[in-house]
């Protein structure tokens, strides 16, 4: 058992002098908490000193450097039609290797073998799905900013491009929020079928954090529209399950498995017939609602129903 640590008495001398002198030796006693801390915490050394001031002109710079409305129009058009969460700096270097790739298998560009075994291991840890997300992303990138194409190619400017692909980002991170924060407190107006006559129920809660309990897969109807097609089915025979299995991800909901709410039908895949799956998809009402208030805006939501302000 450790033993106590006991603070030192002053001594018999020490309490027959004064006042002042007796204080003072209890003074020198006492912990002094300045010189703790002092010792205790790290000074920054040289190093870390040094990248921050590396981040931080990097993060001037960026600031400062004007990019075309060329390549910032394309990042939002990016955000909104071709994938949310592009990252424009990873997609210029994986598009790049690819389109080097099929340069030199068609003859068009020679490559050392080294060179070419060095593209090809950067590219392995990629399935094929995702390198032909890739492959079709990056074309859609160049035909939305053409501009890109010459400094791509361009080796003095690669810095210019870096900057570009970072302020492209930064649009597409603020697209997506702004866009999100936007429909939130729409959606429960949305998901209703006839809104105007009968609102969703239960019905959501738009009061800041809060509301968060009630969307998603925690809502009975929004599970329902967020659910995978292929387990519908599972759904309808039992709803609570289904969200259970939803939650803990018996239900795999990826890229891949598309949510029932892109098919057409009041609920929402009501007429899907999976012999002919393609029938009705991306004419949900719900995904159509999405669509208007994003490119046509809130007025013209709710179609034929909306009132223009």
């Amino acid at each position: 058992m450790p033993h106590k640590r006991h603070s030192r008495s002053p001594s018999a001398s020490e309490s027959n002098t004064s006042s002042d002198s007796s204080i003072s030796s209890m003074e020198c006693i006492e912990p002094r908490p300045k010189k703790l801390s002092k010792r205790r915490g790290r000074k920054p050394d040289k190093d870390d000193q040094k990248v921050k001031k590396t981040k931080i002109s990097k993060e001037k710079e960026d600031s400062e450097f004007e990019v075309q409305e060329e390549f910032l129009a394309a990042a939002r058009a990016m955000a909104r039609c071709v994938d949310l969460f592009c990252n424009v700096e990873k997609l210029l270097r994986v598009g790049l290797l690819l389109q080097q790739e099929q340069a030199t298998e068609n003859g068009e560009l020679e490559e050392s073998e080294a060179k070419r075994e060095s593209h090809q291991k950067r590219l392995v840890s990629l399935s094929t799905n995702t390198l032909d997300r890739y492959k079709c992303n990056y074309q859609q990138l160049l035909q939305l900013a053409p501009g890109l194409q010459s400094l791509i190619t361009d080796r003095p400017k690669s810095k210019d491009l870096t900057q570009i692909a970072r302020k492209m980002n930064a649009v597409i991170s603020g697209t997506r929020s702004d866009d999100a924060t936007h429909l939130k407190v729409q959606i429960g107006h949305y998901v209703a079928p006839e809104p105007l006559k009968e609102g969703l129920k239960p019905t959501i809660y738009n009061g800041g954090s809060l509301s968060r309990a009630h969307m998603g897969i925690n809502h009975p109807v929004l599970a329902s529209f967020l659910c995978p097609i292929s387990a519908l089915a599972d759904f309808k025979r039992d709803p609570i399950l289904a969200r259970k299995w939803m939650e803990i991800r018996g239900i795999r909901m990826t890229t891949i498995d598309f949510p029932v709410f892109l098919w057409a039908g009041k609920p929402p895949g009501s007429r899907y017939d999976k012999d002919i799956m393609n029938e009705g998809l991306f004419q949900g009402y719900f995904l159509k609602r999405i669509m208007r208030h994003i490119f046509t805006g809130p007025s013209t939501a709710l179609g034929d129903d909306s009132c223009a302000t």
